[in-house]
């Protein structure tokens, strides 16, 4: 029939749409045209389908660069944003989610122990923690790196005065 024709072109229309990443369009396309042509309906389901899909893991994906960026406060936010259009569940979001949030606080609460311990052996120890779980926290590499400086001029030091034989270990 004809509707069976026009609903096919625009199957294969909303089918393009989504190749595209004009997923609302196509989302539109298809919800009008749903059950115009009940042969067809299952195509229409899986395009539907398809395009959430789509625009879903755009999102994760979004969320995954942040993480892979180090930039876990904001991927924490793109989770959270992912999870609450897919009501609740898309692939591992949510532990990735959970985890991240995990590594936030141990980062805050090292952090905290790292400036109450500040020139003590201690706080390299817990910017070295915060540093393995979450190395882009605030000034964390930077520390470090002033501190182990200053380890090794002090080693240099002590050796240059023979307090220290670096040959016999």
């Amino acid at each position: 029939t004809q509707v069976d024709v026009e609903v096919a072109t625009v199957i294969s229309d909303a089918d393009m749409l989504i190749r595209r990443g004009r997923l609302i369009e196509a989302q539109e396309l298809l919800a009008g045209n749903y059950r115009r042509s009940p042969r067809q309906d299952g195509a229409i389901e899986e395009l539907i389908v398809l395009a959430e899909d789509t625009r879903l893991r755009a999102y994760y994906e979004t969320a995954l660069s942040l993480e892979q960026d180090f930039r876990f406060e904001q991927a924490i936010v793109a989770y959270d944003e992912l999870l609450l259009e897919a009501e609740g569940y898309f692939d591992d979001a949510l532990t990735r989610r959970d985890t991240l949030a995990d590594y936030v606080d141990k980062a805050t609460r090292w952090y905290a122990a790292a400036e109450d311990a500040r020139g003590t052996p201690e706080e390299l120890a817990y910017l070295r923690r915060i540093d393995i779980v979450y190395p882009e926290y605030r000034d964390v590499v930077e520390r470090i790196e002033a501190l182990e400086a200053a380890e090794d001029a002090q080693f240099e030091a002590l050796e240059s005065l023979g307090a220290i034989d670096a040959s016999n270990p």
